[in-house]
Order: C-alpha cells, then sequence, then structure tokens
C-alpha cells in the first residue's frame, strides 16, 4: 500500500511473486530479495499451509477455505530469468516454481510466481490460520 493507504498496480509487463514465508515482508529472508521487486500489498493463495520448522509450506488445494496468506511482489530485477533462477537455488529441491492464481485484497486474481512444497506433508503441523510471519509470532508470544 501506498501511504495514502492504496494498493500499487502491476504493470501489464510485470513478473509477480507471491511470497508466503520468509520472503515476505517482515520476514527474516525478505533483504534477499528487497531491491529486486516492489511490494504490491497483501494476497492469498488457495492452498494449505505447513510448518517446517524455519520456515514454511504450501501446497495448493481445490477448497477455497484453505487459505495461505502472503504478499504480492512486482520482480524489478533485470533480467528477470536470472532472478528466478536465484530463488529457485534459495529454495532448493524442496520446493518447485509453479505459476498460481493469487487473490489480491481488492479480490481480483492475478497469475504469479511461488515456491510450492514439493514433497508429501503427512506428519508436519499445518499452520491453521495460512499466516506463517502470524503464527512465528503467536508461537513466540507462547514461550
Amino acid at each position: 500500500m501506498t501511504p495514502g493507504g492504496s494498493v500499487l498496480e502491476p504493470r501489464a509487463s510485470d513478473t509477480l511473486l507471491f511470497a508466503y514465508g520468509t520472503l515476505r515482508r517482515g520476514g527474516r529472508h525478505h533483504r534477499w530479495i528487497a531491491t529486486s521487486v516492489r511490494w504490491l500489498g497483501p494476497a492469498r493463495l488457495c492452498g494449505l499451509l505447513y510448518d517446517l520448522g524455519r520456515y514454511p509450506g504450501a501446497q495448493g488445494s481445490a477448497d477455497p477455505a484453505h487459505v495461505v496468506h502472503g504478499d504480492l511482489f512486482a520482480v524489478r530485477a533485470s533480467p528477470v530469468e536470472r532472478f528466478l533462477v536465484g530463488l529457485d537455488r534459495f529454495e532448493g529441491s524442496e520446493y518447485r516454481r509453479e505459476r498460481v492464481e493469487v487473490t489480491r485484497a481488492d479480490g481480483r486474481a492475478v497469475s504469479a510466481w511461488t515456491y510450492l512444497f514439493a514433497s508429501d506433508p503427512s506428519g508436519l503441523r499445518r499452520i491453521e490460520s495460512g499466516d506463517f510471519l502470524g503464527d512465528l509470532r503467536e508461537r513466540s508470544e507462547l514461550s
């Protein structure tokens, strides 16, 4: 949002990235992408979020009641593909980069890249709120 509270608009040529974990604004690895992206506002993905310890993993879901909260960014880095390949390395083999539909705060759907957890989540704790950063805050308040 801008200082006046409005959500920023992507340009038609923008490559969009949806971050739901440590790359979100306020996340411990956001600094890794901060100079290469422009924040467009909050967004949500239809999916399930799992606690992998120091970071989360999301998987898509067809159930609209399952929501993963995150941030939508426009990639400013050039070339974009080099930036995405760097993110591929950062995310590692546990994740696969996929185009997904995310919903912006105003209800509009857009297509964005994100990293989905590529393994079986059996035995992992599901983050019911769908909000990794909120879950971290809540857990730190309880300890």
